[in-house]
């Protein structure tokens, strides 16, 4: 499997377990299950990176470019601001 199509399986088991298992009872701030799926996108990035060291050093170099971005990135989007925010449960229906 491609790297690109096993990130994407991550997310969307992430997406079908919060929406299979969770029903929105466990997380009142849907940040939270963001920060799910970046934490297991991560998990695997460094499992990726093990398995890569033996390959080629540039493929490992590629991988810890991504995991730095991939940290990074977490740490820009869930600031201290994004902590605090408390969505709604339900949305007001739109439909006229």
């Amino acid at each position: 499997m491609a790297p690109s199509a096993a990130k994407a399986s991550v997310f969307l088991s992430v997406v079908s377990i919060k929406k299979i298992f969770c029903k929105g009872k466990f997380y009142s701030n849907h940040f939270k299950s963001i920060e799910l799926a970046f934490t297991l996108l991560l998990f695997f990035e460094v499992v990726e990176l093990v398995l890569s060291l033996e390959k080629s050093v540039s493929q490992s170099m590629h991988i810890q470019l991504e995991i730095l971005s991939l940290i990074f990135f977490y740490n820009k989007a869930y600031s201290e601001e994004t902590k605090n925010v408390r969505l709604p449960r339900k949305f007001p229906d739109k439909s006229l």
